[in-house]
This record gives C-alpha cells, structure tokens and sequence, in this order.
C-alpha cells in the first residue's frame, strides 16, 4: 500500500539513488541538483524538506520510493519516484493524497 509519510534517516540512501538520475532531475526544477549526492539527500532529510513547502515521502512496503511536495506561491506540485514503480498511477494516487492530506491540515 501506498501512503504520504514525514521523512526518516532511512530514507537518505533511497533518495540518493533514485533522485542521481538524469531521468528524474530533468523533469524537476532547477533548483534541484544534478548530479545527486548523499549529502544532498542527507540535507533534503534532514532540514531542505521543511524549508520547501509540504513535502512527504512516497512509502510503499515500508520503503521510501520517491517524494511529492507542494510549493505554495508559485503552485507548483513535484513528484519524482524510482523508475521500477508505475509512476502514472502512482502519481495519481500521491497527488490525490497530497490535495486531501493538505486540505486536512489545512481546515
């Protein structure tokens, strides 16, 4: 099952791996480095996902498999998640969670 969670420690090395991929970071906004370090997903862990927005991790089967977050005053909505997941679907099921979990906060 899929579901929106806050990021932990075990999340840095998924992070790591899949957002080192040109084929994410194209797709992202420029503020978003490439290529990709461990130290780079150690800060978005640790501090750059609270500064950014509402950003979760994407959690399927215990593990992180991507990120989506909300950037307010600029409407922008990111995903990115590891290619070996059906990220169509999954984006459709993560933006819907994202909209109700922040109109939930947000009542």
């Amino acid at each position: 099952m899929i579901e929106l969670r806050s990021f932990n420690e075990s999340d840095i090395d998924p992070i790591a791996i899949y957002a080192n991929n040109v084929n994410v970071t194209r797709y992202m906004a420029s503020r978003m480095p490439y290529p990709y370090t461990k130290q780079d997903a150690i800060w978005w862990v640790e501090s750059g996902n609270k500064e950014q927005g509402l950003n979760y991790a994407i959690d399927l089967g215990g593990k992180c498999v991507g990120v989506v977050g909300v950037r307010f005053g600029e409407l922008e909505l990111q995903y990115s998640a590891v290619s070996s997941i059906d990220r169509r679907n999954t984006l459709s099921l993560t933006q819907k969670m994202e909209c109700r979990k922040w109109l939930i906060d947000h009542e």
